[in-house]
């Protein structure tokens, strides 16, 4: 009955731990997670600066799986490149063990309950009282510290009288690759290697296992952890399979080389003679060398990675990817990406059409333009659906605000390019009906579009007077062609029946040139500071 009462409290004491662990990462991320999200998408410009983010990321949000999977979100949003993404996970993986550290030095130093009690209460009282102030999220870091510390407590009280129940001859018969892998397993099962950690810690500190197969023990979650990144990846953009392939060899190579070499590096670190200091230091030690073994490879590494897995080309969509929907600052700046991409879209196959040659078939044009259309339109449905996928409740209302204006930018853009699909037919037909006229709006609109196409491979902020002038010669040619089709019915060159349908032509040209530029005033003259990032989710 003893034996059975022990074993539920570890595993009690396992699941109170994943559960703090979610509530310290949940409030972190509320009053501090933003800004790191921030830190980390600008501090990637060196190897150097992305293994510090990385390990300093995970080392104050206590995750490296959040670390892991927001460098999914910015990589597969293309945000950042996929070498800068490397080695920020493979900073976290150093950045994790500071959980080993802290449980080390004072979880088993300390009279834990004697520390966990007064954070439960006074944490649980402020996040209660005030749920809604700012305050809570202190509240809640408390309380889930306090957790984590009780945690501790019970995981330590069951495994300190277990050692007389294992015999020690059994588990002298496991060889160091079973430890390895049960550790493995086990990560990868409660999806946390510092949960791992904690029990491995718990099993060496009650004398159920030896020094050897603890280190072997964290090898294996440091391999398990893998798991996550790997899940998150699973039907993907290219870039993310990558970034999973290339953190699952970066741990699997490391973790090899510190298993093959693990007496002598627990040796070089016993000189801590503590075997809980001891353990944990083994663990940030081998961490560390695979890092000084793989930094200096991240070019060729990534450019390896860069030839497996293709790109789903079912998929319009570039830059948009489900992993990064809940992070405001990577989202929005994807889908700003991809209503840019749909602008760009819609400018080419515009300009196409009226840079057509009299002398091209017709029929031709028309379906090139179509299709060509309809991968808008499809592109258009993409971003409408990520748009309504997207956790809006963590969003400011400025935030809000750029989104809907985007929304109204792929439509507007989407509207451009259908103004001209209904009227491509009898735009066609004019050069053979009226020549002239084919040609005057021809030129006046390939001009146009051709204007729009080089501002738009201009990777600058462009002014608003830019735009302003643009709509003065949309409106000019709409002017002129109006002119020209009086002309050409006053002289007989378009016949009487034809003469609403030439108009309906230009107020078509007119209207799809206003709602292109409408379009990319949306896009262009709608940003926001990122400094009035909220700090709600």
């Amino acid at each position: 009955m003893g034996v059975a009462f022990d074993y539920w409290q570890l595993l009690a004491g396992l699941m109170l731990f994943l559960l703090a662990m979610s509530l310290v990462e949940a409030a972190v991320r509320a009053f501090a997670g933003r800004r790191f999200k921030a830190i980390i998408a600008r501090s990637t410009g060196s190897r150097l600066r992305g293994i510090v983010s990385g390990t300093a990321a995970t080392a104050v949000l206590q995750s490296s799986s959040m670390v892991s999977l927001m460098m999914l979100a910015f990589v597969g949003a293309r945000v950042i490149r996929l070498r800068d993404a490397l080695l920020v996970v493979f900073g976290a993986n150093l950045g994790t063990t500071a959980t080993g550290w802290i449980v080390a030095t004072i979880g088993f130093k300390l009279d834990l309950e004697a520390l966990a009690l007064p954070l439960i209460a006074l944490g649980g009282l402020v996040s209660t009282l005030v749920p809604k102030h700012e305050a809570a999220h202190y509240g809640r870091l408390a309380l889930g510290i306090g957790l984590l510390l009780l945690a501790l407590q019970f995981m330590k009280g069951a495994v300190e009288g277990a050692a007389g129940l294992v015999d020690p001859q059994m588990l002298a018969e496991f060889s160091g690759w079973q430890y390895l892998l049960f550790g493995a397993v086990v990560s990868a099962i409660v999806q946390s290697s510092s949960a791992t950690m904690v029990i491995t810690l718990s099993l060496l500190n009650g004398g159920v296992i030896d020094l050897p197969s603890a280190a072997a023990l964290a090898i294996g979650a440091d391999l398990g952890t893998t798991s996550t990144v790997l899940l998150g990846a699973i039907g993907g953009s290219a870039n993310k399979k990558r970034l999973a392939a290339g953190h699952f060899l970066f741990n699997l190579l490391t973790d090899v080389i510190a298993f093959v070499i693990r007496t002598p590096l627990l040796w070089l670190v016993g000189i801590l003679q503590d075997p809980l200091l001891v353990l944990v230091a083994f663990h940030s030690v081998f961490n560390l060398m695979g890092l000084v073994l793989w930094a200096p490879l991240i070019g060729p590494f990534a450019d390896v990675l860069g030839r497996f897995y293709r790109d789903d080309a079912k998929r319009m969509s570039r830059y948009l990817e489900e992993t990064a929907q809940a992070i405001p600052e990577v989202a929005l700046p994807a889908m700003a990406q991809e209503v840019d991409h749909l602008l760009a879209r819609t400018v080419s196959h515009n300009l196409a059409g009226f840079k057509a040659q009299s002398t091209d078939d017709p029929a031709q044009i028309r379906r090139d333009f179509t299709d060509a259309y309809h991968g808008t339109r499809a592109l258009e449905g993409e971003i409408l659906s990520y748009a309504l996928d997207l956790d809006r409740g963590c969003f400011t209302q400025e935030e809000n605000e750029r989104l809907t204006a985007m929304l109204h930018a792929a439509r507007d853009g989407l509207m451009a390019g259908k103004l001209i699909k209904d009227v491509i037919k009898d735009y066609l037909g004019l050069a053979e009906d009226a020549p002239e006229l084919y040609a005057l709006i021809s030129q006046l609109q390939a001009s146009l579009y051709a204007t729009l196409h080089e501002v738009m491979q201009v990777d600058e902020v462009v002014e608003g007077t830019l735009l302003d002038e643009l709509g003065e010669r949309a409106e000019d040619n709409h002017r002129r062609i109006h002119e020209a089709i009086y002309e050409a019915i006053q002289g007989d060159v378009i016949a009487e029946q034809h003469t609403s349908s030439v108009l309906n032509i230009n107020r078509h040209l007119f209207n799809s040139n206003q709602a292109m530029l409408s379009g990319l005033r949306e896009l262009w003259l709608n940003d926001f500071d990122d400094a009035t990032l909220s700090a709600s989710c």
